[in-house]
């Protein structure tokens, strides 16, 4: 398979100043290092939906969502980092790494455009983050 990494980052609540990118992830280690490193995070419990693992670490307000290897984009990382930007704000960064199909993931981040305002208003409101409930069927 051929290795391509992307990081696709964007500042979905507020525009962050030129050439800042807190919490960006880092592609480099390769997917399995940098999911063993945010399975290792504080209180961090995996949650399955079918073509993702949604880890979430409460202490350091990071969310990472891995592909499965039934999804089209695997495998991939979206990375997400909430951060207080300001008295009662909150600040959404989101990056992420593709390690084959550069399209494919691509499509894959566009599917969670809306997550960092989701994310923040779950905050606000003392629910806990995670991926959506299962859709009855």
């Amino acid at each position: 398979m051929r290795r391509v990494a992307a990081s696709a980052l964007a500042a979905l609540m507020l525009a962050a100043p030129a050439g800042a990118t807190p919490g960006a992830l880092d592609c480099s280690p390769g997917f399995d290092a940098i999911h063993a490193a945010a399975l290792s995070q504080p209180g961090v419990v995996p949650e399955m939906t079918l073509d993702a693992e949604w880890n979430w670490s409460s202490s350091n307000s990071v969310l990472d969502i891995f592909t499965l290897p039934n999804n089209p984009a695997h495998p991939a990382v979206l990375h997400l980092v909430l951060e207080k930007d300001g008295f009662r704000t909150w600040a959404g960064y989101v990056s992420g790494c593709g390690f084959a199909d550069i399209e494919k993931f691509k499509a894959w981040m566009e599917t969670y455009r809306d997550l960092t305002k989701s994310a923040i208003e779950d905050m606000k409101e003392g629910r806990p983050v995670g991926p959506p409930p299962p859709q009855p069927e």
